[in-house]
Order: structure tokens, then C-alpha cells, then sequence
């Protein structure tokens, strides 16, 4: 380099700039930022930080109060750079996150906090790890936080802060899951579907069946449309990104597809997009009407795991119709597409790779008749047009 500090360049409208690593490779950076002065403020911090291998002011603290803020979170900023997928619910998640681990720190290991990030040796980090676990237990929430520790310490080697990462290869806590997922029997779920009176609403039982019977998850449920709506077909193009309910994107694995409605959930469609225009209620009231469902049908005559209905979850649907079309003798890949699973391919023929698979397979709406037809025997099968009068 002929100056001091790297000369900045703009990719779109990020400035961006090069510099030589402590390993002597040329390295393409992004400042995250539009503003020039900011940029340059930023590439003078960054190339002082690596001059010295690490920065002395600044604690795990600061880092971390980093991630609570979007417009300072560094997975953000790199998402920025590189394109990748880091939306409002990451965020969010990671804002959590870093807020638990303070708390949890401050009350277990205060010290630590304030200290140096180049000074806080291995050893420490795997101490957190278990005061973490006495705090959360051996849940998801723990293993979500000890892995933002984690992150953590890797930004910071990547950006300069710290010579080395000391978390290298520390193992994940290992969580084990709160609930139980169940696959509901077909049979009770007809049962319960023929009985109105288990529902607090004429909606939520409509949801219901929607859910039991075409596998949508909660997010594409909840931003369905009438527009999406194509005879006997349902176009699932979008979801809702953020918990609340405001961003509206693809759906998951970003994968759009065309599916063929059973009768039984033609007419549920049909019967709430008769008032309305979208379906308008949150993601915690459906998990609310869905808790009250299974209570009350756990109740009913015939039922032979009560436990797995009062565990009953909008997810727990999707399980069930994923159960029961598995062992219904359809092929794989029309089961993988109508519940639209990342890794159809595999699930085919291991050896094969899945991007090759899916580039070369194309599924339509008819393809999927044979699966709505299925649905229809399974849970819908003469309880279409009873619903329809009890409606």
C-alpha cells in the first residue's frame, strides 16, 4: 500500500476497501456504511486494531450491546455485504440472545464482562458455557446464547479485535426439547374436525382444517390471500418474515410452489374469504386457539393419546399430515414437494445431489392431485358437505 490507510471503492452503495491480513493475504472488507467520513473513520479503527493484533478498550460488553442495536449488529453489516439472509426475526433473536447473556453473566461472572476481549482465555469460555446451562438448563434458549458467545468471539477475529479466536472448537450445549412432537392419528383428527363445538371460533376451526389437511406452516398460513387462491390450486409464494406479522416475504428455503387442494380445504378457504380479505389475526392467538382445541378434544371418547392433543401446536399439524401421507404408499418426492422439505433430494437417493435434483425435477399442481386425493380419504372423506351445512 502506498498510504497509511487503504484507499476506499464502492460496491452499489457500500464503501469498501482492501487490506493485507495478519496472515499476509489481500482481503476485500466492507464498512457497512453509505457515508464516506463514516467509512473512513471506520477503515483508520480498523487498520490501527490490526496494527496492534487487538483493541485494549474494547470488553465483551461493548461487543455484545453491539448486537442489540440493528444498525450496529455486525451480522447485519456482513449481510449487507454479502447478500445473505439476516431479517427482522434473526435480528430479533440475536437482540434476545445477547440481552440473556449479559444477564446471565452479570449475575454469574461480572468481571468478565468488563474485561478485555484479547485477555479472556479459553478456559473461561467453556466456565460460561456451564453457568449457562445451570441459568437455562439444557434447552433451546442456552444453546442459542452460548452459541452468540461464540459468534461472538469469531466477529471479533474476523474483524480485527482479537489475534485468535479462543472459542475454536467449543462443542454446542446440547438441548433437550421441552415437548414432545406427536403425529396425530387421521381418525381423530376427523373426529375432531366434525365437531364444531370444540372450537372457540368458526375461524379457528377453519385454520384447522387448513393446516391438518394441506401441512402450510404457520407463517405461510397466516399471509395467505384470496389472490393466491386458483381454482382448485394454491400458489404458497409468500410468508410472513417477522414475528410481528408486518414483513411479508417467500417462504421458507425461499422455495414457491403450486399445490393441489383437497376438497376439504377448498371449502375452508372458500368459507373465510367470504368476509374477509386476509386472515388477520396474529401468530400468538392462532397457537392460543390451537392450546384450547386440544385441550377439549383430548376429552373426547375414542381418543388414544390424550397428551399429544393437549400438546396440540399449529406445527404439530403439519407433523401429523407429513405422518400420514409417508405411510400412505406415495412417492417421496410428491410428499417432499406438497410439504416442501429443503432436502427432497436425499430423502430419494442419498448419493445424489440435491441442487442437481431439483434443478431437473418440476412438479405441478396436477402432479399433486394423487396427494390432495389422499388427504381427502385420510381426514376429509364425506366430512367436506357436513362441514359445509354446519358451518
Amino acid at each position: 500500500m502506498t498510504r497509511l490507510y487503504p484507499s476506499l471503492y464502492k460496491k452499489g452503495a457500500i464503501w469498501m476497501f482492501r487490506y493485507t491480513n495478519l496472515e499476509g493475504n489481500r482481503v476485500k472488507k466492507s464498512t457497512g456504511t453509505e457515508n464516506k467520513t463514516r467509512a473512513q473513520q471506520y477503515v483508520r479503527e480498523f487498520v490501527d486494531k490490526l496494527g496492534v493484533g487487538c483493541d485494549p478498550n474494547r470488553t465483551l460488553r461493548e461487543i455484545l450491546m453491539l448486537y442489540q442495536n440493528p444498525d450496529t449488529n455486525p451480522r447485519l453489516r456482513d449481510a449487507r455485504m454479502s447478500g445473505g439472509q439476516y431479517g427482522p426475526r434473526y435480528i430479533g433473536k440475536i437482540t434476545r440472545d445477547s440481552k440473556s447473556l449479559i444477564a446471565v453473566m452479570d449475575k454469574r461472572k461480572r468481571k468478565l464482562l468488563d474485561t478485555a476481549m484479547f485477555e479472556i482465555p479459553r478456559v473461561e469460555l467453556k466456565f460460561v458455557g456451564t453457568i449457562i446451562v445451570q441459568e437455562y438448563g439444557q434447552t433451546v434458549k442456552a444453546r442459542g446464547v452460548y452459541k452468540l458467545l461464540k459468534l461472538v468471539f469469531s466477529q471479533a477475529a474476523d474483524d480485527g479485535i482479537i489475534n485468535a479466536n479462543p472459542a475454536v472448537g467449543l462443542p454446542d450445549i446440547k438441548a433437550t426439547p421441552v415437548k414432545t412432537l406427536y403425529a396425530l392419528p387421521p381418525g381423530e383428527i376427523k373426529n375432531v374436525i366434525a365437531n364444531p363445538a370444540l372450537f372457540p371460533s368458526e375461524l379457528a376451526r377453519d385454520l384447522f382444517i387448513v393446516m391438518a389437511s394441506t401441512g402450510l406452516r404457520r407463517s405461510e398460513l397466516l399471509a395467505l390471500s384470496p389472490s393466491q387462491i386458483k381454482g382448485s390450486a394454491l400458489v404458497v409464494d409468500r410468508a410472513f418474515k417477522d414475528d410481528c406479522m408486518k414483513v411479508i416475504g417467500t417462504p421458507k428455503w425461499g422455495k414457491v410452489r403450486v399445490l393441489a387442494l383437497p376438497t376439504i380445504a377448498q371449502e375452508a378457504l372458500q368459507r373465510i374469504f367470504s368476509t374477509r380479505v386476509e386472515i388477520g389475526i396474529s401468530s400468538r392467538l392462532l397457537a392460543t386457539w390451537m392450546t384450547a382445541v386440544g385441550q377439549h378434544a383430548s376429552e373426547l371418547k375414542g381418543v388414544r393419546i390424550p397428551e399429544a392433543w393437549t400438546a396440540l401446536t399449529p406445527h404439530m399439524l403439519r407433523h401429523s399430515i407429513n405422518s400420514m401421507l409417508r405411510v400412505s404408499g406415495l412417492p417421496d418426492v410428491l410428499v417432499s414437494e406438497y410439504m416442501s422439505w429443503a432436502h427432497q433430494s436425499l430423502m430419494q437417493d442419498p448419493t445424489m445431489d440435491q441442487s442437481m435434483q431439483e434443478r431437473y425435477t418440476h412438479l405441478y399442481a396436477e402432479n399433486l392431485q394423487r396427494v390432495a386425493d389422499m388427504v381427502d380419504h385420510l381426514i376429509g372423506e364425506e366430512c367436506g358437505l357436513k362441514l359445509s351445512k354446519t358451518v
